[in-house]
């Protein structure tokens, strides 16, 4: 049985071994991650996002859903690039933070679209690239969508 206890040793390191962590803590964790990343610290909050964003599964996507929606901007980057890990689970949350107020975020957002991105997201990046006002995130935009495969 996994405790609070084991969850916070994991992440509690400067720079965690998420993937070790991932592994032996699994989906049984989720409950216990989500709680810290639903918490008042925010380093904290990242670093439970992230776990749960490798861990993945289905009942990653609200820890992650949640944290899309957070203030700071900091929390929403780290759970879009969560978001991005998660494939096709992870797209309503890269499509809502494409559009995001937040100039770093939009950046992140762009660079978690998957190699192979629905019909929805492909649009969202031409659509955005239209409006973008930042510069670096309009020329991310325009690079993803050269680099995509073909739609077909």
């Amino acid at each position: 049985m996994v405790s609070m206890e084991d969850v916070r040793r994991a992440i509690d390191p400067e720079e965690p071994d998420y993937v070790a962590a991932a592994s032996s803590l699994g989906q049984e964790a989720l409950p216990l991650i989500a709680e810290l990343a639903d918490g008042p610290d925010v380093m904290t909050a990242s670093k439970a996002v992230s776990l749960a964003g490798l861990i993945g599964g289905d009942d990653a996507v609200p820890i992650i859903t949640r944290a899309a929606q957070a203030d700071p901007a900091e929390l929403r980057i780290v759970a879009v690039a969560a978001a991005g890990g998660l494939g096709r689970n992870g797209e309503e949350v890269v499509a809502d933070l494409l559009g995001d107020s937040d100039a770093g975020v939009r950046k992140y957002a762009v660079r978690a679209v998957g190699d192979q991105p629905s019909a929805r997201i492909r649009r969202l990046l031409e659509d955005r690239r239209d409006v973008e006002s930042d510069t670096g995130v309009r020329r991310g935009i325009e690079h993803r969508l050269r680099t995509m495969p073909p739609s077909g």
